[in-house]
């Protein structure tokens, strides 16, 4: 992406798609063995890209990652988990004994 940005443009000042780039790079390495995003509830579209670099990096790849996808509000996780194939865990923690709980 970074490559057709306009020089001197809003994109070529933030750098557009170098971060996945550096993504890809990261997830095509054997030595990356699992994959963990944290999204915020605004970022549904961040999470599924993200997934979808991940599924097209394990094409390549001898060993499957592991993914998983934390911090997402409930309907959106449930979404993407049952689009990309996902398990859907909510969970609840206890911040005075530090004990986690699936729900």
């Amino acid at each position: 992406m970074q490559a057709f940005c306009i020089p001197g443009s809003v994109a070529d000042d933030r750098k557009v798609g170098i971060g996945h780039g550096n993504l890809a790079a990261m997830l095509l390495r054997e030595e990356t063995k699992c994959f963990a995003f944290l999204a915020g509830h605004e970022s549904f579209a961040a999470a599924e890209g993200a997934i979808k670099i991940a599924a097209k990096a394990d094409k390549v790849r001898k060993e499957p990652l592991r993914c998983i996808l934390n911090g997402l509000g409930k309907d959106a996780a449930q979404i993407i988990s049952r689009i990309n194939g996902f398990t859907y865990v909510q969970t609840q923690f206890d911040y005075f004994t530090g004990e986690l709980k699936v729900v």
